[in-house]
């Protein structure tokens, strides 16, 4: 049923999923506590300068390092160098906020006719 916020929300992720893939960009997407969040970074990095062991993808962008040495786990602690290593390896904040609002006006059309 097209009425359903579940399918609306379906249909939303998947078509905001096919023009991140369109962009060549990559993703990562979290489900929690009902909410759906998408990672949106660039195809090419997986991996910050600053943490280059660590793959970066859906459990970071939920807030869980996975550190594999004392010295990543002294450095993931220290104050903003998450959030780097995070932006290090996101796309274009200004090209995900274009792709989104295509995505809902590609919805509005769809959905309101």
């Amino acid at each position: 049923d097209s009425d359903d916020p579940d399918f609306i929300g379906g249909s939303a992720l998947a078509t905001l999923v096919h023009a991140i893939e369109a962009a060549q960009l990559a993703h990562n997407v979290v489900a929690l506590r009902g909410r759906v969040f998408v990672f949106v970074r660039l195809a090419h990095m997986e991996r910050s300068a600053s943490f280059p062991r660590l793959k970066l993808g859906s459990s970071e962008m939920a807030g869980c390092f996975h550190c594999q040495a004392a010295d990543e786990l002294e450095q993931a602690s220290s104050p903003g160098a998450i959030a780097a290593a995070l932006e290090s390896v996101s796309a274009p904040h200004d090209e995900v906020w274009s792709m989104l609002l295509q995505t809902m006006e590609t919805l509005k059309a769809a959905f309101l006719g």
